[in-house]
């Protein structure tokens, strides 16, 4: 069973995929085996997604026998290619739960089949994932069914769990090439309003980990418009709310996508390769002047910082600027004072 390789599934997991695999190769896949081996999937982490796949697929024995192209063994090949998938399909139709493990079979066909089998709600952010994954599957008829069944198994599930999901597929997801359309059915379970809420509070409550990157991904669409001023007045993270306050005094949300051209002087043909910025607008909850007044009052410093440059930029149409700038000039950090003296200067009135 590869006692040799650092394997993270556990082991009792392993066990029953090893039985399982048996029994697809002879037509006897035990229930119980399906059942105990999806509860304990289920579990996995999801930062896990890809690795907890291969290793699924390579203990469930999850595949079909390759095709050989010598002449005197081709036929026999077929068939047994032909038998094989025949019999994974039939003990797919009639073993609960064995629908979870061929979402990661080898087999387009039965990664399909599976899909169109599931139902019901999703019971963790693993199987969630799972079920995402199938977006950017290689082959596209998967990729449909991996849409339409994400639309149907989520309909029930519990929005904490696909939030809980979204916070490591969001990042994931960026990468991902092969999907076209499917990422529409990804953007609007993400678009639900109690998804969103649940996004919303989930990202507020962590103390630590990259919520910041996390937040820059899902502000690539308009899941959280309705949430920023929120999540600028309760999450933990000084860096979230700085990026929130930015981005709301910009009136923009921007992210880095891909790489392009920067040129250093033309005439020369000197030029680097830096990341291609993309941005799109976003409505302010609250008028400028309250943004950077909310802002100044924030306890971190690098959250003052953007309202002070906030101020700086917007000095002429904010009522009360110039109050607000010497009021920071007894600002305990240097960085904001030399923002309102920066601000004042510029103002003609003396810092």
């Amino acid at each position: 069973m590869g006692h040799d390789r650092n394997w993270i599934l556990p082991l009792p997991l392993r066990a029953r995929l090893h039985a399982i695999g048996i029994g697809l190769a002879d037509g006897t896949v035990d229930a119980d085996d399906a059942r105990a081996a999806v509860e304990m999937m289920a579990m996995l982490p999801l930062r896990n997604l890809s690795q907890s796949i291969n290793e699924v697929r390579h203990h469930g024995r999850l595949f079909v026998p390759s095709v050989e192209v010598a002449p005197t063994r081709v036929l026999s090949q077929l068939f047994n290619f032909l038998r094989s998938d025949a019999s994974h399909a039939e003990q797919l139709a009639r073993t609960p739960g064995l629908e979870y493990l061929f979402l990661c079979h080898s087999s387009g066909y039965l990664r399909e089949a599976a899909l169109h089998k599931l139902d019901g709600p999703l019971s963790t952010p693993f199987m969630v994932g799972l079920v995402v994954d199938r977006l950017n599957d290689w082959v596209p008829q998967v990729r449909r069914a991996a849409r339409e069944t994400l639309a149907r198994t989520t309909a029930t599930t519990d929005p904490q769990i696909i939030a809980s999901a979204a916070l490591h597929l969001l990042v994931r997801t960026e990468s991902w090439r092969r999907w076209r359309c499917e990422a529409e059915g990804f953007a609007d379970l993400l678009a639900r309003e109690d998804v969103a809420r649940s996004l919303a509070d989930a990202i507020s409550a962590a103390p630590t980990g990259p919520m910041m990157r996390i937040l820059r991904a899902a502000m690539r669409r308009p899941v959280l418009d309705g949430f920023l001023l929120d999540l600028f007045q309760r999450a933990r993270q000084p860096a979230v709310r700085a990026m929130v306050l930015k981005a709301m005094l910009e009136g923009k949300a921007s992210w880095a996508e891909g790489t392009e051209k920067k040129w250093i002087d033309k005439s020369l043909g000197l030029f680097r390769h830096g990341p291609a910025w993309r941005e799109r607008p976003i409505e302010r909850p609250l008028p400028m002047f309250r943004l950077i007044e909310l802002g100044l009052m924030d306890r971190t410093a690098a959250v003052r910082k953007v309202a002070a440059s906030g101020l700086i930029a917007h000095f002429d149409a904010i009522p009360k600027a110039r109050t607000l700038a010497e009021r920071l000039l007894r600002d305990r950090s240097p960085a904001v004072r030399e923002r309102a003296a920066f601000a004042l200067s510029r103002s003609g009135a003396p810092a």
